[in-house]
């Protein structure tokens, strides 16, 4: 991605959506439905696909190590906090 910048700004978001995110979700579909057969593996597929085309390093596998859990919980507490929120700023809306 280009640069790491918060969004600020709705009209950032757009352009982040139109300018990065949609051309790499099309070039990842491509390469889905490119491929014969189909892969069975849908996100082994995707996964090696961005590796491949991004020349990013394999990431790590096996088990989290305990801070590495410790971490992942702490974000599904901090996405059922958001949810709520949301949820909550919804019901307000209408």
């Amino acid at each position: 991605m280009a640069d790491e910048r918060p969004l600020a700004t709705q009209a950032d978001r757009d352009q982040f959506l139109r300018g990065e995110v949609r051309p790499l979700l099309e070039s990842l579909a491509v390469a889905y439905y490119a491929t014969t057969p189909p892969p069975e593996d849908i996100v082994g597929f995707l996964i090696e696909t961005l590796l491949r085309t991004k020349n990013l390093p394999t990431p790590p596998e096996g088990a989290l190590d305990e801070d590495e859990e410790i971490d992942a919980q702490d974000l599904q507490e901090r996405i059922k906090d958001l949810k709520v929120q949301i949820e909550h700023l919804s019901s307000k809306r209408r």
